[in-house]
C-alpha cells in the first residue's frame, strides 16, 4: 500500500510515462488497492494509456464502467478523438457515440493543419513536421479501423493514400532543395567591360589570374647568362695585339 501511494504521487509532480502509469494500474487491479485512492483520479490515469489494449481491460475490473460514458464525452470535448474512440469500443457504446465521424473529425483537423503550415512561409523542416504529424495521425486511424473492425464503415483505401502522397510531398521538396543548392553555389565574381565609347557595357566573369611565379621563371630561362668583364691584369701581355715595330706590347711599353 505504502508503494502505490509513493507511485501515486510522483505521477502528479512530474511527467507521465505512459508504461509506468499502466504498471501502476496493474498494481491496483492485482492488490484491489482502488477504494484507497480517489477514484475520479485513477480513471483520469486511463487517458494517459488509453492506447494499449491491457489498460482499457484494466479500467472494466476495476469497476469503471458506469463512470466511462462521461469520461469519452469529456475526450470528445476536449478533442481528444483517437483515444475517445478506443473507449467507445472496448465498452461497446459505438450506439451512442459513433466513432467514424469522430476518426473523420480528427482526420479533418490534421489535415487543416498540414495545409496551413505549407501555405506560409515556413522553412522545409518545418513543413516536414507538419506532414509527419498528420501521418502519425492517419496511422492512429488506421490503427482504430483495424482493431475494431470498422473497415466496411471507413474503408482504409484513401487514407493509406494520403499517407503515400505526403510521403512523395517531402521527398519531392528535398529534392528541389538540393537541386537549388547545387544551382545557386557560389559564383565567380563578375566584372563590367565597357567598349571605347563608354555606351555599352558587357557582364564578363574575371578570370583567375595565372600563377605568376610560373611566368617569371620562363621569362628567366630565356636569356643568356651574362658574361663577367675580366680584370685588365689578369691577362697575359700575349693576348694584346703586335706593337707598331712589330714588337708585342705589354701594359703600354712598345716594342723595340
Amino acid at each position: 500500500m505504502k508503494l502505490a501511494v509513493e507511485w501515486k504521487t510522483k505521477f502528479t509532480a512530474s511527467a507521465i510515462n505512459s508504461l509506468e502509469v499502466l504498471a501502476f494500474l496493474l498494481l491496483l487491479a492485482t492488490y484491489e488497492l482502488t477504494s484507497s485512492f480517489n477514484r475520479g483520479e485513477i480513471l483520469k490515469l486511463f487517458e494517459a494509456v488509453a492506447e494499449y489494449k491491457q489498460a482499457l481491460e484494466v479500467c472494466q475490473t476495476l469497476g469503471f464502467t458506469d463512470q466511462i460514458p462521461d469520461f469519452i464525452k469529456n475526450l470528445i470535448e476536449r478533442k481528444i478523438y483517437i483515444k475517445a474512440v478506443r473507449f467507445i469500443c472496448a465498452f461497446k457504446l459505438v450506439d451512442k457515440f459513433p466513432p467514424v465521424p469522430l476518426l473523420k473529425k480528427y482526420l479533418e483537423s490534421s489535415r487543416s493543419s498540414t495545409k496551413n503550415s505549407c501555405k506560409r512561409k515556413k522553412s522545409l523542416e518545418e513543413k516536414d513536421k507538419a506532414a509527419n504529424r498528420e501521418i502519425a495521425a492517419l496511422r492512429d486511424v488506421l490503427g482504430c479501423i483495424t482493431d475494431y473492425n470498422l473497415e466496411s464503415q471507413f474503408p482504409p483505401k484513401d487514407i493509406e493514400r494520403r499517407v503515400l502522397e505526403l510521403e512523395k510531398l517531402k521527398a519531392e521538396r528535398r529534392n528541389a532543395a538540393s537541386t537549388s543548392a547545387v544551382e545557386f553555389g557560389p559564383k565567380q565574381p563578375d566584372v563590367k567591360k565597357c567598349d571605347n565609347s563608354g555606351s555599352a557595357c558587357k557582364q564578363q566573369v574575371q578570370p583567375q589570374p595565372q600563377n605568376r611565379n610560373k611566368r617569371a621563371r620562363t621569362a628567366v630561362s630565356t636569356v643568356r647568362p651574362y658574361a663577367m668583364p675580366v680584370p685588365a691584369h689578369a691577362i697575359s701581355p700575349h693576348h694584346y695585339g703586335t706593337g707598331a715595330n712589330g714588337g708585342h706590347g705589354h701594359f703600354g711599353y712598345a716594342g723595340n
